[in-house]
């Protein structure tokens, strides 16, 4: 079973960067290549740069929506003064 991502199981990465002024009402979406509609096909693991932590974790920052190709992340504490900068790791998931 090959799915976008590579083989069943395969991890690709990419970094996306949440801009400080791309919040709105708390969320921001974002371009995420390789991110599929399905959320049951594919497993989505969004982790903060190292410099990027503490301002993510205060902020409250989760993902809550994906689509093809983007991911939705919302601040549910406050929006951060700073942007921020994720790895966004894909896995696809086995059938």
């Amino acid at each position: 079973n090959t799915g976008p991502t590579g083989p069943a199981g395969a991890l690709t990465s990419v970094t996306v960067t949440l801009a400080a002024s791309g919040w709105s009402n708390g969320t921001q979406t974002v371009s995420v290549p390789g991110v599929l509609a399905d959320e049951a096909a594919q497993l989505i693991i969004p982790v903060p740069v190292l410099a990027s932590q503490t301002a993510y974790y205060d902020a409250g920052v989760i993902a809550t929506g994906q689509a093809a190709n983007t991911l939705t992340f919302t601040a549910r504490n406050s929006a951060p003064a700073t942007n921020l900068t994720v790895y966004v790791t894909m896995q696809a998931v086995q059938e």
